[in-house]
Order: C-alpha cells, then structure tokens, then sequence
C-alpha cells in the first residue's frame, strides 16, 4: 500500500517532465477563457479545489481523492510494478462499488497496463480484470481480445481461459468457447467451473448441430423436390418462363405441384378485365377442364358481388390466354420448334376452347407459363369485348 501524502513527507519531489509541464500550462490556458464550459474541463469551477493542481489544503485521507494518489505516483516515480499494482487496486476497488464504476474499473486497469510493468504474471493478471470488467459490461469481443493477451503473457492464468469461454458463448461462439475450455483444462484439469463451462459449450454446439442438421435435411428435401418437379414438366413437353407477377408478394412464390400419384396441380389466375376483378386458384389439377373449373367458380344461382348484371356464367364465357407473354426458360428448344424465336414473337391474346383440359391448353403453340398460366375472362358480344381485344380497354 503506498503511504498517505503528509505535508511532513520528507522526500524529495521529481521535476515535472517537459509533457507534464506542457499540459499544465495548456490547461491553464483553457481555465483563463472566458468561453468555458463544462465539457471542456473535467470540472466545474465551484469544484476546482478537487482536483490536485488546485488545492488549498491536502485532505485527510488521500484515498479519497484518486487523482491525487494518482498524482503522487507520477511524482515520487515509483517503479511500474509498484505503480501498476497500486492502479490494479483501484480497480478492483472501483469494480466492488458496481456497474456505475466499471468504466473507471476498466480505466484504472488501462492505466496500469500502461506503467509497462517487466512482470509477465502481472501483466497476465491486469489485462485478464480488465477482461472481467469487460466481460461484466457486456463488451464480449474486447473480454476475448484482453484474455489473449493474457495468455500471452501467461499462459497458465485459468481465469483468463474461463472468462474468454464465457464471452464467446455470450456472442455464439460455442466452438471457440470450447476450444479456450480444453486448453485450461489441460492446464488444471479438476478446475470444476471449467468443467461446468466446457459441459455448456458441448450443449450448445449439439444444439447448433441439430439444428443445421434439421436445417439442411429440410434444403435437401427442397431440392429434390424442385428437382423432381422441373423433371415432371420437362417430361410433359411444357415451355416455362419467368413470372410476371413478380411485384405482387402473395403470388411470388405460386408454382405447380408435383402430387404423390405424379400428376401435377397448377396455380392459376383468372382475370375479369371489364370490372378490375381477379380470382386466384390455389391448386388447379392438370386432368381438369377449364369449363369444370369455371362451373365451381361460378355455380349456378350464385353470383359474385360485383357481378350486379348477372351475367358472369360460364355459358357466357370468352377465355382467352396470351401467347409469347413471357421469354422462355425452360423448353427453349420446343419454343424455337414451334417455330418462334424466344423474345421476338410479338404477345398476342387467343381464345380458349372451355373444354380442353388444362394439360392440353399447357401444350398450345406459343404458351409460355410464366411461372403459372394467367387466363382472361370476358363475357361474349359485350360492349366491351371488341374495345377490349383492340387494346382500347
């Protein structure tokens, strides 16, 4: 412990260095403008007899005051492990008082580390508080870093492979919390809180495992299933494009369904351009004709809301679909046989016999799905079906 600064303490005192004396003569400097405030000075003015350079009287108990215990370190130019040592205690004192000192734990502590002690082991152990306070703060990247350079110094402090394990698994390190646990235990293999630590660390890497197992099961059965599907609609001559609905979220991820028995399901949109209306079908089966689909959609007796004229019942009916909507995908090859060359045919709206199944009308010439087939509902010999094919509607 160092001994109080009475005012009969013979010792000499050291001359300031040209760097002290400089930044008493630039404090100085700032005191005297006019323009002071606080922020600018570690003090307010009504507390300047604080602070050592301006003390009338010397307090009783110069712990008290650290900044003059501070202070008399500098002047009577103690060896750095003394001076280390003597910051090392402030710390700890400072991180006693609780989480509203920790930034003057994790100070005093720098500041010792700064005195360049030549003791291996006494270095280990500051960086390795300094790794505790951090570690209290929750600054786990700079708990791990000042660990390290414990263990440089001293490769045997336990405390530093215990509070580095903590703060990797506290920023989901589990594998590195692991790594540092078995390096103590090496050192110290009954050390029972490593013990607890690496038992944590195992946990948490199994889980993790688990879980990316789970995680690439599910990708892996994804794949096979997109694989198994592309293999159904190249098997059926099908030409594919991009969606063209990219922009409205609920029908991004719309695509066929390869059903167990191998047949497949379509989502289809249904489009009623005369009242802005739209109908989407979530599962539409291939072996099913547009005319059936169209009977459920609008049953008999029934009509829908907008529909105030009645007159939207399949028996009156225009389908149309559009050919060459999208640049194909997939069966390019098929798309450049039917004799047309992949975004240079001009779009086009043709009818639709009701009657075809949907595999069928799959299959017209020019039919690119994209990404699911969209069909266009007009009721026949309207006022607007004529304006509407010339593109006036």
């Amino acid at each position: 412990a160092m001994a109080a600064y009475d005012s009969d303490d013979d010792r000499e005192l050291a001359p300031l260095t040209q760097e002290e004396q400089e930044e008493l003569d630039q404090l100085a400097e700032l005191m005297s403008k006019k323009d002071w405030q606080r922020g600018q000075a570690e003090l307010m003015p009504d507390r300047w007899e604080e602070h050592p350079l301006f003390m009338t009287e010397l307090p009783k108990d110069i712990e008290e005051n650290p900044r003059l215990e501070a202070l008399q370190t500098l002047l009577y130019d103690d060896p750095p492990e003394l001076v280390a040592d003597s910051l090392k205690q402030r710390g700890a004192d400072a991180l006693k008082r609780g989480k509203k000192y920790f930034t003057d734990a994790v100070q005093f502590y720098t500041d010792a580390i700064a005195c360049g002690s030549k003791d291996d082991k006494q270095n280990s152990i500051l960086y390795s508080n300094r790794a505790h306070v951090q570690l209290q703060k929750g600054n786990y990247a700079k708990c791990i870093n000042d660990c390290i350079f414990a263990l440089k110094f001293n490769n045997e402090n336990i405390k530093a492979y215990w509070r580095a394990a903590k703060a990797s698994l506290a920023i989901e390190k589990c594998k590195q919390a692991k790594e540092f646990c078995d390096r103590g235990l090496k050192i110290d293999p009954d050390n029972v809180e490593l013990k607890r630590m690496l038992d944590t660390a195992n946990e948490e890497i199994e889980q993790i495992e688990r879980i990316a197992a789970r995680k690439q099961a599910k990708l892996e059965a994804s794949l096979a299933k997109k694989r198994a599907l592309a293999k159904a609609i190249d098997s059926r001559g099908l030409i594919v494009g991009r969606s063209d609905w990219s922009e409205v979220e609920a029908l991004q991820q719309a695509q066929a369904s390869l059903l167990e028995d191998g047949s497949l399901t379509w989502p289809v949109l249904f489009m009623y351009p005369e009242h802005g209306q739209t109908d989407f079908v979530q599962s539409f089966p291939e072996d099913k004709t547009l005319l059936e689909q169209l009977e459920e959609m609008f049953p008999a007796g029934e009509f829908a809301g907008w529909d105030v004229e009645h007159k939207y019942r399949p028996e009156n009916f225009t389908v149309y679909f559009s050919a060459h909507a999208v640049k194909p995908v997939i069966g390019t090859e098929r798309y450049k046989k039917q004799g047309f060359e992949p975004g240079a045919a001009k779009a086009e709206l043709r009818t639709l016999d009701p009657k075809l199944k949907l595999s069928e009308i799959l299959l017209l010439p020019g039919f690119v799905i994209p990404a699911f087939p969209v069909f266009t509902v007009v009721i026949e010999g309207s006022s607007f079906q004529q304006p509407f094919l010339r593109g006036e509607a």
